[in-house]
């Protein structure tokens, strides 16, 4: 293996803040950081480069923001089918050519409309070029949101969330291919888009840390399937957990 420690890399993040006024901030983010790979040994680690534009606006009662942002991973490890012309057969190979280019839109609110009343939301929507092969990459949706509200109220604390998640597109199967030798298939189906909605009750004693709560997560028992995977290449991918109640007693100190 390559372990980053030893590659003398330099990583790091540097950032430029404008005061518009009291209330508003505009942000210009830039960063690179780097992942090895544990299992194939290649020269390069995978190189990740990102950029953020982010303008914010923070009120007494509520806070708003919005950012553009684009990610660019490179050296990503792949596996690649290639013809040898003297045995007339395919064989699968792999090396660090990878590419990944994103660009996406964020935009989060956060509202306090009464004294203990907060809510909060987050919508994401990005999109994925694969440099390497044109195709629409596994395991990337367009969509995300959160919504979250809770309420305080003396030793109570109340809250409700939603988490959205757009529809997902499984791998290639570059191992086994399809019948025709050349052309690849998917590992799987494409998964739905889901929501996953919870519910959460927490109690803390006044003048201890003594706490309890009870946690809920997908109330409506919603039918969650994440895309499968090469090693468990089943046709309609992982079944995800279904309704889901966690009790929970501790203190804090």
């Amino acid at each position: 293996d390559y372990p980053v420690a030893d590659r003398n890399l330099v990583t790091g993040r540097v950032a430029a803040l404008w005061d518009l006024d009291a209330h508003e901030v505009i942000k210009l983010i830039w960063g690179t950081a780097a992942q090895d790979n544990d299992r194939v040994q290649f020269p390069e680690p995978e190189q990740i480069e990102t950029a953020e534009l982010v303008y914010l606006q923070a009120r007494p009662s509520w806070t708003l923001s919005g950012s553009l942002f684009r990610n660019r991973i490179t050296n990503i490890i792949r596996s690649i089918q290639r013809f040898d012309g003297t045995t007339r057969s395919f064989f699968t190979s792999s090396d660090n050519s990878g590419e990944l280019i994103t660009h996406g839109v964020e935009l989060i609110g956060e509202l306090q409309p009464l004294p203990g009343l907060h809510l909060n939301a987050s919508l994401t929507w990005q999109d994925t070029d694969d440099r390497a092969t044109g195709i629409d990459p596994s395991y990337s949706p367009r969509l995300l949101a959160k919504l979250k509200a809770d309420y305080t109220r003396g030793p109570w604390t109340y809250a409700a969330f939603g988490h959205y998640v757009d529809a997902m597109e499984t791998n290639w199967d570059f191992t086994s291919g399809s019948s025709t030798p050349g052309v690849f298939e998917r590992v799987g189906e494409r998964t739905d888009a889901y929501w996953d909605l919870g519910a959460n009750l927490r109690y803390r004693h006044p003048g201890s840390g003594l706490f309890a709560e009870v946690h809920a997560s997908n109330l409506l028992n919603t039918q969650i399937r994440y895309p499968a995977v090469a090693p468990v290449d089943f046709e309609r991918g992982l079944i995800g957990p279904g309704r889901t109640v966690t009790a929970t007693l501790g203190w804090e100190f």
